[in-house]
């Protein structure tokens, strides 16, 4: 007697944010595959090729609720929690649990944000109750201006709970139940300390509000010769582009070889001018991290923002206070700083009241990260109200061979809150800011910055993005 077993192979093609764009199979036709079984396992092969391929590249081709991964360091979170802890995230998720707000209920939810390094529990959202009505599933109102790390769903309790380590323990098995049905989702075998009983993922259909869609670009060099570097960039639409930059002729122009768009900036619209601009930015940060060459200043490479960033972190209150306390007090009285500086009325190249726009300190690190000197003065943007013109005013100080030019940069105070603490908040001030032009590096190359650097705050003042996307 004898069987035979046959070894089925899928082709699975993904774009960088994650969109499916071909799946080539030899086992169900194309009227097969729209049938219960064959759609099923269409459905999971997917989900397995989804997960390699987030798990083994650098594509985002998992949302992290569904990442057995983030669930897993979730769990380890959720369980060094102490008790005033536990109280503090889920006392309002007990008690909506307890006492809803509605009948007919199915579940309670609740939305978990980790840091960057999936290593504490930040916050969380208010409960959401889902429940039927005219046999529909629907939910008490809800907003989430993003994306969780990982979400909590708990049926009707059926016996009494604290607000303590056992409840915790009831989300954690929770968690557990949901890494268990990722791994089923797959057609895999969950390890031993998930294969357990109880409810898995409930399919909440939220909508995370202002969450965009990941936006990479793909750059390779290609050539360098004569003194031009070649790079390769593929841009979000998949379209091709050459660049070819001179590196040794300071008088030669860069060269932008491509055939979908307008070749004249006349006749291009404006998305498609910035998004020809995003690439020009992808190619030359591609020429100035992969080779020798030198095409980018400091304050445009996240490598040496970051920097920066850990020069600020460990440097020495004391000193902060004194190198930094001048700046501290130009943005919070921006009238003083005007008239030190000479931008009032009748002195400057406008006629009316000029507003100071950006003021910029900047400071110089060494190799090991460490401030070696503040420049002395400050450079101001200037403007009038009602014009984007900006004129500026001070001196353009650089640093000294050897070390490396951070710039902070940032508007004046509208009000300083009551609750801000000198020079501590201004230290995390000015760090924020660092961060965020970090942000906006990647925007200006039109990409989506990585986690740890997309956050609110002033960052660039201009760039190759739309400010009022984010």
């Amino acid at each position: 007697m004898s069987s035979e077993f046959r070894v089925y192979t899928h082709h699975l093609l993904f774009d960088w944010d994650g969109e499916l764009i071909g799946h080539v199979q030899d086992r169900f036709t194309a009227e097969d595959q729209t049938d219960p079984q064959p759609a099923n396992i269409l459905e999971r092969v997917r989900f397995r090729a989804r997960n390699v391929g987030h798990h083994e590249t650098d594509a985002e081709l998992l949302s992290t609720i569904f990442d057995w991964v983030v669930l897993d360091e979730a769990i380890d979170v959720l369980e060094d929690l102490d008790l005033s802890a536990i109280m503090g995230h889920f006392m309002d998720f007990l008690e909506a649990i307890r006492d809803p707000p509605v009948h007919k209920v199915e579940f309670t939810a609740l939305y978990l944000h980790l840091d960057d390094a999936n290593e504490e529990l930040i916050d969380q959202s208010d409960p959401v109750t889902f429940y039927s009505e005219d046999q529909d599933l629907v939910h008490t109102p809800v907003s989430l201006e993003r994306e969780p790390d990982v979400y909590v769903t708990i049926s009707p309790l059926t016996r009494p709970f604290a607000c303590d380590h056992a409840f915790r323990d009831l989300i954690v098995h929770q968690l557990k139940c949901q890494i268990r049905e990722l791994y089923y989702m797959q057609a895999s075998q969950p390890p031993r300390e998930y294969q357990i009983d109880g409810v898995g993922i409930h399919d909440t259909k939220i909508e995370f509000l202002n969450v965009q869609p990941n936006r990479i670009m793909q750059a390779k060099i290609i050539g360098i010769e004569d003194g031009v570097i070649g790079v390769e960039v593929i841009d979000p639409r998949g379209n091709q582009h050459i660049i070819e930059i001179p590196v040794d002729n300071d008088e030669a122009s860069d060269y932008h070889g491509q055939n979908v768009y307008p070749h004249s900036s006349e006749e291009r619209t404006e998305d498609q001018e910035r998004l020809m601009n995003q690439v020009f930015a992808r190619a030359r940060f591609e020429a100035h991290i992969n080779t020798n060459y030198d095409i980018l200043l400091s304050d445009w490479d996240p490598r040496q923002l970051r920097r920066g960033i850990d020069a600020l972190e460990k440097m020495p209150l004391n000193q902060f206070d004194e190198a930094f306390r001048e700046y501290y007090h130009a943005l919070i009285n921006p009238e003083r700083t005007k008239q030190e500086y000479g931008i009032t009325e009748g002195r400057v190249e406008f006629e009316g009241e000029p507003r100071i726009a950006l003021i910029m300190k900047g400071f110089c690190i060494n190799d090991e990260n460490e401030v070696v000197e503040v420049l002395p003065d400050m450079y101001i943007y200037y403007s009038k109200e009602d014009i984007e013109e900006t004129y500026t005013t001070g001196t353009p100080a650089s640093c000294s061979e050897g070390t490396t030019q951070i710039t902070p940069m940032v508007p004046p105070f509208v009000e300083v809150p009551e609750d801000f603490v000198y020079p501590e908040d201004f230290r995390g001030f000015l760090i924020n800011n660092l961060i965020c032009q970090i942000r906006d590096v990647y925007r200006n190359m039109g990409e989506t910055p990585p986690k740890q650097y997309d956050i609110e705050g002033y960052g660039k003042p201009k760039g190759n993005f739309d400010r009022d996307e984010y």
